[in-house]
C-alpha cells in the first residue's frame, strides 16, 4: 500500500492507495487543476464550493467514460459474435477446399474442367474470407484496446470520485466546526 502526501489548493493531505505514489499524485494533481481552473473562473467561489464542483465535474466525466465503456464493450461483442461466425464460415470453406482438393487429385487425369473452375471459385472465396477474417480479428484487437484504457480512465475516475467525496466530507465537518465556534449562544454556554 502506497502512501503519499500530496496538495490540493495549498492544503496537504496524506494518501494511502493501492496503487503507486506516482498514480496517487497524479489524482491529487488533476483534482487540484480542476479546482483552481474552477477558482480562476469565479474567484468568489468557495474553496468547499470548488470543491464539490470539481467533484461533479469529475463524476460527470466518469459517467460519460462508464457510457462510452458500456457502448465499446457492445461494439467488442458484436465483433466477437461477427468474428466467431466468420471463423466458422472460414473453417467449413476449408474443409470444402480439402475435399475438392482430394477429388481434384483423384480426378487429374479425368481433365474435368469443371471441377477445377469450382475448386478455382472456391480458393478464391477461401482468399476473400481470409481477408475478413483478418480484418475483423485486427478490428477486434483495437476495440480490446480501446476497451482497456477506458477501463482504465473508469477506474481512474472512480478513485478520483472517492477522494473528492472524503474531501467534501472533511470540508464539511471543518465548516460545522467552524460554525459551532461562531454561534454565540454555543460559545456562552461553554463559558458558564
Amino acid at each position: 500500500m502506497s502512501s503519499v502526501v500530496v496538495k490540493v489548493n495549498g492544503i496537504e493531505y496524506n494518501l494511502k492507495g493501492r496503487e503507486n505514489e506516482v498514480y496517487l499524485k497524479g489524482i491529487a494533481e488533476y483534482i487540484d487543476s480542476k479546482i483552481q481552473e474552477l477558482c480562476e473562473k469565479n474567484p468568489k467561489l468557495s474553496y468547499s464550493a470548488a470543491t464539490v464542483l470539481a467533484g461533479i465535474n469529475v463524476a460527470d466525466e466518469l459517467f460519460k467514460s462508464d457510457l462510452q465503456c458500456e457502448k465499446l464493450e457492445k461494439e467488442c461483442k458484436g465483433l466477437k459474435e461477427n468474428y466467431k461466425k466468420l471463423e466458422e464460415e472460414f473453417n467449413v470453406k476449408v474443409k470444402e477446399i480439402e475435399t475438392l482438393n482430394e477429388k481434384l487429385k483423384e480426378m487429374e487425369n479425368t481433365n474435368s474442367k469443371d471441377l477445377i473452375k469450382e475448386v478455382e471459385d472456391y480458393k478464391s472465396q477461401l482468399d476473400i474470407m481470409e481477408e475478413q477474417y483478418k480484418k475483423t480479428k485486427e478490428q477486434n484487437k483495437t476495440l480490446m484496446s480501446r476497451n482497456k484504457e477506458v477501463n482504465f480512465q473508469l477506474n481512474n475516475y472512480k478513485y478520483k470520485v472517492l477522494d473528492l467525496e472524503k474531501k467534501y466530507m472533511d470540508i464539511n465537518f471543518k465548516l460545522a466546526r467552524e460554525k459551532s465556534g461562531q454561534n454565540i449562544l454555543l460559545n456562552t454556554k461553554k463559558h458558564r
